[in-house]
């Protein structure tokens, strides 16, 4: 997707349950702003997303879990979390907040 989209600063998957996975070669390192809505698309981050990414907003939209996953390691360029009728969750592992510029988390 790097070599296709290399332009791409946004990018929004949502209401798309046969999407699981990002494509091979990963996402452009530019993406600022992302909304996903499949948990699927969201534990696949950890092996997406380049280490220099610069991602600074991710939004999670309509999760239908209790708890955030664990295993979902979130890029230390992430400053905003946003959280959108996700009305069943419940919790968010202590890991989300090791994330050292994390400004704020919103529901």
């Amino acid at each position: 997707m790097q070599i296709l989209l290399p332009s791409l600063t946004e990018l929004e998957i949502i209401d798309c349950p046969k999407v699981e996975k990002f494509p091979d070669g990963g996402l452009p390192s530019n993406i600022k702003c992302m909304s996903l809505s499949s948990l699927k698309l969201i534990a696949s981050l950890r092996d997406t997303l380049d280490v220099n990414t610069c991602l600074e907003r991710l939004t999670i939209e309509k999760l239908d879990v209790e708890s955030f996953p664990g295993e979902v390691l979130l890029p230390r360029s992430l400053t905003s979390l946003s959280f959108l009728f996700c009305q069943i969750l419940k919790s968010l592992t202590t890991r989300i907040y090791a994330t050292s510029l994390l400004s704020h988390i919103m529901d």
